[in-house]
């Protein structure tokens, strides 16, 4: 804005659904500077992939940040080769860090992907602090760690925000003894100063692009009292995977259910499924139940997320993941039932392509849309599109959450009320049907003579 330079704003659901449509605005507004996280490069490399578009200039574009989440080398170096056949210069991809109190971006990388890939990195080294903002990696006292040493990230600068309004615990909490600002972000920086994130020291989880408070999302699933789910036994944590394009939500609860009840154990996981995907637009990547005597509670009544998340990290759950999938995946298979209807069967195939399934998939019409990974946002496009499909018309939103299954939702549709006539502006104010029509003259005779009617085609 400093600059009065152009901006290009789009919705973000318009871009998910087709990144296709994010080089062509590229193109035609000749972007020089943009944006996306590490989630959305990955969708674009794949897209391009699939059916590279033809014709596009990019020579223009000088930087593609990205941040919020790590970036993965990988991603980075195979979307800057595919922009390169349209005229971008190989290091366009800039991995960054910021945050609402640094003024957004402050730190970048402008030798992404080479540098990472000559230290054989997974994830792209973040770079070096614009002017206004310096960076340091301190221990617990506040001492700047060496390089390579694993620490707390601390940020300090003019552009860096003083104080949390009307908000002194707050502010009190954010920075250290000497002044700088804490971001709660754990880091070390390389052998040339160059910042790389390992982790964070809050309960932070970002995922496709988006922060979300481990605590809110475990709060959310206790209020729902859902049946079988022990209170105060939930544990919400991220987790990503080795080759994942971002990080995924891991739910564990302690059940109160019989151990070989799988409708109960089915249910719960399908609740929380919902509860998860409505409050942060993504599917839980697992849910898992373990007894309370693998949850143990401190001394003030809480459960360690850190020990937890370690312990799910280095594999201590895995033979209670594979027994937990066992039996989920045979409940399911025992009460599948297939779309049978033209309208379910219509449903099913929204959703195969709204979910971007083979074509040759399968849904059941008994299973949770939440379950096949519908989110708050994909539920609007599945809204929209059932309006444009099947009713013609608008549905309520509610109708989707309050039946989130094939059968559910076909059955809700046929109960709606029948679409309202069409709007028509003209309104007749007498529908009696007129004779035919007829002149007036005077007689000739005498001005004083009524007037006789005529026939139309008389002579005049």
């Amino acid at each position: 804005m400093n600059l009065c330079a152009e901006q290009v704003h789009i919705q973000a659901a318009d871009i998910l659904t087709d990144p296709i449509k994010f080089l062509h605005l590229l193109h035609e507004h000749r972007v020089e500077y943009t944006f996306g996280p590490n989630f959305f490069l990955a969708r674009l490399s794949e897209a391009i992939a699939s059916s590279a578009p033809q014709g596009l200039n990019l020579s223009h574009l000088r930087a593609f940040i990205s941040g919020v989440e790590s970036n993965t080398v990988t991603t980075c170096a195979t979307l800057s080769q595919q922009l390169r056949r349209y005229g971008v210069k190989e290091e366009v991809v800039r991995p960054g860090f910021g945050m609402t109190e640094t003024c957004a971006g402050s730190i970048y990388s402008k030798m992404c992907p080479s540098y990472d890939q000559d230290r054989h990195l997974e994830f792209a080294s973040l770079g070096s602090p614009i002017p206004g903002i310096k960076m340091r990696v301190a221990n617990n006292q506040a001492i700047q760690t060496a390089a390579g040493e694993v620490g707390d990230l601390h940020v300090t600068g003019p552009i860096v925000f003083k104080e949390y309004f009307n908000n002194s615990e707050a502010t009190k909490a954010a920075f250290s003894p000497d002044g700088w600002f804490i971001t709660g972000d754990r880091a070390y920086l390389d052998e040339n100063g160059y910042l790389n994130l390992v982790g964070r020291s809050t309960d932070t989880i970002i995922t496709n692009g988006v922060k979300f408070s481990s605590t809110e999302i475990q709060t959310a699933i206790e209020e729902e009292k859902i049946s079988g789910v022990a209170a105060s036994f939930t544990v919400v944590f991220p987790y990503r995977a080795p080759q994942s394009h971002t990080e995924s939500i891991c739910v564990i609860y302690s059940p109160e259910y019989v151990e070989n009840d799988a409708k109960a154990r089915f249910s719960a996981t399908e609740a929380i499924s919902k509860v998860v995907s409505l409050t942060t637009s993504t599917k839980p990547a697992e849910i898992l139940p373990l007894p309370k005597s693998m949850l143990e509670k401190t001394s003030l009544g809480k459960i360690s997320r850190t020990k937890v998340k370690a312990a799910f990290s280095r594999g201590a759950y895995n033979p209670h993941q594979t027994e937990n999938s066992a039996a989920l995946c045979d409940y399911r298979f025992s009460i599948t039932i297939p779309p049978s209807t033209p309208t379910e069967t219509r449903l099913a195939q929204i959703l195969i392509s709204l979910l971007s399934l083979p074509a040759s998939s399968s849904i059941p019409a008994n299973t949770s849309i939440f379950t096949l990974g519908i989110t708050s946002i994909t539920l609007l496009t599945l809204k929209s599109q059932i309006e444009t499909q099947l009713t013609h018309r608008p549905i309520p939103l509610s109708l989707l959450l309050r039946s989130p299954t094939i059968k559910d939702i076909s059955s809700a549709l046929s109960s709606l009320n029948p679409a309202p006539p069409n709007y028509d502006p003209i309104v007749p104010l007498n529908t009696i049907p007129l004779p035919p029509y007829r002149s007036l003259q005077r007689s000739p005779s005498s001005s004083s003579t009524p007037a006789q009617a005529t026939s139309s085609s008389s002579s005049t």
